[in-house]
């Protein structure tokens, strides 16, 4: 952080917004129906939607729920509402 003004400054406008961050547990991704698991779906299928992509399926299928143990989901939320989500592995 010391190095990035930049990073600074969006860390800034988030917490001003009243955006936090913390990690998914496994059940509210294990069950579809979960709200946070219904709440990241939503969010894939809006992205996907502003987005038009080629027909090249290796490069624009979204599977954010494949190898789900290996991975780590870190949420943004926003008053409870979740507004981003990372998965890294």
């Amino acid at each position: 952080l010391a190095a990035s003004a930049s990073l600074r400054a969006q860390l800034r406008r988030a917490r001003n917004k009243g955006v936090t961050a913390r990690l998914a547990t496994a059940p509210e991704l294990d069950d579809a129906g979960h709200p946070v698991r219904r709440a990241m779906d939503a969010l894939i299928t809006r992205w996907l939607g502003h987005r038009p992509m080629p027909p090249m399926g290796f490069l624009v299928h979204v599977h954010p729920f494949d190898f789900a143990p290996e991975r780590r989901y870190l949420l943004a939320e926003r008053e409870g509402q979740l507004v981003a989500f990372l998965v890294a592995v």
